[in-house]
C-alpha cells in the first residue's frame, strides 16, 4: 500500500500546535495566507467564527454568526479584510476584520447579513468583489459587493 501523501519529504507529521476554544464541532477552516499576522479562521457548530493567531495559538477574536439563534456555522471564507460565513439558519454573514479589536463587542465587525437561502448554507466563497454561496435548498447564489458611497 501507498504511504500518506502531501507535504513533500514523506517523513512523520509532527504536531506544532493545538487550538482550543470552540464548544462544538469545527466544520471548516481557512488559512489567511495574505495576513502578515498569520491567521486561521474557523467555523463551528457552536455558532461562532474564531480568528486564531498562528504565532502563539491564541484566539484573537470571536464572531457570533447569529447571537439570537446560535445557529451552527457550517462554512467560512476569507479574502483580504472580508470574512463570510454560512450557517444552518440559511443566512450568510459578511464581516470586516479591520474592526476586530476596535471594541469589546466583536459583533461590531458584522457588515451585513444576507437572507440568501431557504435552507442551510454549506459553502461560501469570497472572490474579488463577489460572494458565492451554496445551500441545501439546491441553489448557488452569486452576490456582488457594491462600492460604499
Amino acid at each position: 500500500g501507498g504511504g500518506g501523501g502531501g507535504g513533500g519529504g514523506g517523513g512523520a507529521a509532527v504536531p506544532l500546535m493545538e487550538l482550543h476554544g470552540h464548544r462544538n464541532a469545527v466544520n471548516e477552516l481557512h488559512i489567511d495566507e495574505a495576513s502578515q499576522m498569520g491567521r486561521i479562521i474557523t467555523a463551528s457548530s457552536d455558532g461562532t467564527i474564531k480568528v486564531w493567531d498562528t504565532k502563539d495559538g491564541r484566539c484573537g477574536g470571536t464572531l457570533f454568526h447569529s447571537p439570537q439563534s446560535r445557529a451552527g456555522v457550517m462554512c467560512v471564507s476569507q479574502s483580504g479584510y472580508r470574512v463570510a460565513s454560512g450557517a444552518y439558519d440559511s443566512t450568510v454573514n459578511v464581516y470586516d476584520l479591520r474592526k476586530l479589536g476596535e471594541s469589546a463587542a466583536a459583533q461590531s465587525c458584522l457588515v451585513r447579513t444576507l437572507e440568501a437561502h431557504s435552507a442551510a448554507v454549506f459553502s461560501v466563497e469570497l472572490h474579488q468583489d463577489c460572494l458565492i454561496s451554496g445551500s441545501a435548498d439546491h441553489t448557488i447564489r452569486v452576490f456582488r459587493f457594491q462600492a460604499s458611497s
